[in-house]
This record gives C-alpha cells, sequence and structure tokens, in this order.
C-alpha cells in the first residue's frame, strides 16, 4: 500500500512540475525576461496560496462544531 501512494506521490510531483515549466516557457514573447518574471510572480502567488489553504484546512478541518 505505501508503495502505491509513493508512486502516486511522484507521478503527480512529476506531473506537477512539467505543468509549472510549460506555463513558464511557453509562448514566450519577443521580450521574455519581462513575461518570465511576470509569470514566476503568479506562480509563486498560486503556490502561496494553494499552502495557505492547505493549512488552513489542515487547522480547522470541520469548520464549525
Amino acid at each position: 500500500m505505501a508503495k502505491k501512494s509513493s508512486s502516486q506521490l511522484i507521478i503527480l510531483s512529476l506531473l506537477a512540475i512539467v505543468s509549472l515549466a510549460l506555463y513558464l516557457g511557453y509562448n514566450l514573447p519577443n521580450r521574455w525576461q519581462y513575461a518570465l518574471e511576470n509569470r514566476a510572480l503568479s506562480l509563486i502567488a498560486i503556490v502561496i496560496t494553494g499552502a495557505a489553504i492547505a493549512l488552513a484546512t489542515m487547522i480547522f478541518p470541520n469548520g464549525r462544531e
């Protein structure tokens, strides 16, 4: 069971890394430095938001009791 969970986690991690790379590098314009900087900032904001949601879910799992 643990082997299956770890392999699924590795596959999902690789999929996330490939998705991030595609988001950062796909269809960059001639001024790629500017676009890459903006995309990186938005990606950082997305990751921080996801981490905050995950943390809040763990801290307050049931909402109201």
